[in-house]
């Protein structure tokens, strides 16, 4: 179509205020969806926390596990190493390894971590440390599991009665029919799990 002669074809832009309204609004809409994006990522970043700590527990778990399903208590081992001992936050027995050796494995409370501590094999002769005559003690270290607050060890015996140190005093020993462990976490909750003995 063809403007007529004599007339002005005008044309409208955006007023500078309408500019300034708008470019707020964008500016409000961004400051919005930065917030949502923002909260978003603390969400995200709290899942991924929870999830690594209750992993790092169940793997803790799971090692405690495989160490009581290789426990040595029993065999004709005259070696106290080998027999279940405990109170407060120490839980100690001997456990299969490698190519039928025995050795002491102790769990503990050290440092707000939960520490596996492997000691030497029980059924070889140890060299004596020098100039003192005895064996050297060895034990590698290994932290579990940090932010623990407080430990605790029990165990059942025969006749249902769950008792926190072991062996019991003033009876014969015996092997104890199930462990409990308690672990008190720093960020207030408490996580329990009991171990059958085989």
């Amino acid at each position: 179509m063809t403007a007529r002669p004599g007339t002005r074809r005008t044309t409208r832009g955006m007023t500078l205020l309408e500019v300034m309204v708008a470019m707020a609004l964008l500016a409000v809409l961004g400051v919005m969806a930065s917030k949502g994006l923002a909260q978003v990522i603390r969400a995200r970043d709290v899942v991924y926390d929870e999830q690594a700590r209750w992993r790092g527990i169940a793997m803790a778990w799971a090692r405690v596990g495989e160490d009581v399903t290789t426990t040595v208590d029993g065999l004709p081992m005259e070696v106290p190493q080998t027999r279940w001992q405990g109170q407060g936050a120490t839980a100690h027995w001997a456990v299969w390894g490698a190519a039928g050796s025995v050795l002491p494995v102790q769990y503990t409370l050290r440092g707000g971590s939960l520490v596996r501590t492997l000691g030497a094999d029980l059924s070889r002769a140890r060299d004596a440390a020098p100039g003192t005559g005895q064996a050297e003690a060895q034990g590698l270290e290994t932290p579990l599991l940090g932010g623990v607050r407080a430990m605790t060890v029990s165990f059942l015996d025969g006749q249902g009665e769950w008792h926190d140190r072991w062996p019991l005093e003033g009876t014969p020993y015996a092997r104890p029919h199930a462990l409990r462990m308690v672990l008190a976490l720093e960020d207030g909750r408490d996580v329990t799990r009991i171990y059958a003995l085989p």
